[in-house]
């Protein structure tokens, strides 16, 4: 089994993704705590290769969000996919811990948002990705060791040999070499029928809200026989 967890927006867009309908695998979804109780009762049955669920399962403390979790717990997965990753960022969340107990053999998390130079965001991630060589307890100790912000050398070196096998630091000056070259170029493209009715119609409200500003009050506010009224008023 593999759990795919996402924020609930996400849902339809992993619903739709090539990698899972260009497969045989039977994927699921759970996402609504309405129907949860007839949903595990049809999946207990049925069997699935892929749930795709939400955070929201591990955030509520309602008696319906535990039973969500105690049934999502009963499973050993092969895989825990988390999508948007960087929502585990705090290790003291609720969010977090709950999701930590979750069996999975293998851990992969989905983020395009860096760790802005925070070591505490980057151990909390290799703490629940990897927690038998970052243990929480372990990190934990090493933060609280820090001093706040303010780390000394020694403890930068240190941080340094714990992430060196898990972080590759590419600095631009390493890898503009390998880039192609840059080529811009510059083309005009004619709208089409419909497009340039649009752009035409936009124009023509907007001439007809600056009229009374330009101090144009005769007739209806027509102003298409002026070129739009932006002649000035007949101002010298």
């Amino acid at each position: 089994w593999t759990s795919l967890l996402a924020f609930f927006f996400l849902i339809p867009c992993w619903r739709l993704a090539p990698v899972l309908n260009r497969s045989r695998m039977r994927v699921c979804r759970v996402a609504l705590v309405q129907a949860r109780l007839a949903k595990q009762h049809e999946l207990d049955e049925d069997g699935f290769d892929v749930l795709v669920t939400t955070y929201a399962y591990f955030e509520g403390d309602g008696e319906a969000a535990r039973l969500d979790r105690q049934w999502l717990h009963t499973k050993r997965w092969g895989y825990c996919v988390l999508d948007e990753a960087h929502a585990l960022k705090n290790i003291g969340s609720s969010r977090y811990k709950r999701l930590s107990v979750l069996r999975a053999e293998q851990r992969l998390l989905l983020t395009g948002t860096p760790v802005q130079n925070n070591l505490v965001e980057l151990l909390a991630l290799l703490s629940f990705m990897l927690p038998q060589t970052f243990p929480p307890q372990v990190t934990h100790a090493f933060l609280e060791s820090r001093g706040g912000d303010d780390a000394s050398e020694g403890q930068v070196r240190r941080a340094r040999r714990m992430l060196a096998p898990f972080v590759l630091r590419r600095c631009k000056k390493d890898v503009l070499r390998q880039l192609s070259p840059k080529h811009e170029t510059s083309e005009a493209l004619q709208m089409t029928d419909s497009q340039r009715e649009l752009y035409d119609s936009i124009l023509t409200k907007a001439a007809e809200r600056r009229a009374p500003e330009n101090g144009d009050n005769s007739g209806n506010g027509d102003n298409s026989g002026n070129g739009g009224g932006y002649n000035g008023g007949g101002r010298g």
